[in-house]
């Protein structure tokens, strides 16, 4: 359901969302769900005053800074000048890192973390991820690029907890695949053989997925 994706997305702290791809299950198409979206959140403002004043402090937000760059709200002064359309789509590698470092917990909460998990990872113990590694273009003639690559998750943890965070994990203990390898290994075993060792010696595994997995 678009309307509780995208309310879920702004209760988890975004103020700005782009909305691609964004069809609901059962909708026609894109924009029927983008209507719903917008009549729901409508609605929602009109009828919970606490939703009502996060939507305020968002805008607000949002306005301060662009009066912040642009001083009057003149059409002129966002309109793009017509030289600068030569140089769209070459700012990618820094869109897509925007991006990932841009990644909110929405799901579980992190009052339920500790019920469903209820202790962290010890220091000598070994973590491997498995990563639904997914690529995208910014546009059809640009170059494709990772959106998550495969070690990103072990790249946040180390980042997280590792030697210059604490020290609360040791680094030479994460190990990552994708989904592909997992899928190449359950397939036949022989051609990625040091996947099932790890899985094996392994006292964490973490799966990042992209979407809803089917188990066969």
């Amino acid at each position: 359901d678009g309307r509780q994706v995208a309310r879920d997305a702004f209760l988890a702290g975004n103020d700005l969302m782009i909305l691609d791809n964004f069809v609901s299950s059962g909708d026609p198409d894109q924009t029927t769900t983008l209507l719903k979206t917008l009549d729901f959140f409508t609605q929602k403002y009109k009828e919970d005053p606490a939703f009502a004043e996060k939507l305020d402090l968002s805008v607000h937000r949002i306005l301060q800074l662009k009066f912040k760059l642009y001083q009057t709200f003149n059409l002129s002064n966002v309109l793009p000048r017509l030289e600068n359309l030569a140089i769209i789509g070459q700012s990618s590698s820094v869109n897509f890192e925007v991006a990932k470092s841009a990644v909110t917990l929405i799901s579980p909460s992190k009052n339920d973390l500790a019920t469903l998990i209820p202790h962290s990872p010890e220091l000598k113990e070994r973590i491997l991820f498995i990563t639904d590694a997914l690529q995208a273009r910014e546009c059809a003639q640009c170059n494709p690029m990772d959106v998550v690559p495969v070690n990103a998750l072990e790249s946040a943890v180390i980042k997280l907890y590792g030697q210059q965070a604490g020290e609360q994990i040791q680094e030479n203990n994460l190990i990552s695949y994708s989904f592909q390898d997992l899928e190449k290994w359950i397939k036949d075993p022989n051609s990625e053989p040091d996947l099932g060792i790890d899985l094996k010696s392994s006292d964490w595994v973490v799966f990042q997925a992209q979407g809803r997995i089917q188990v066969h």
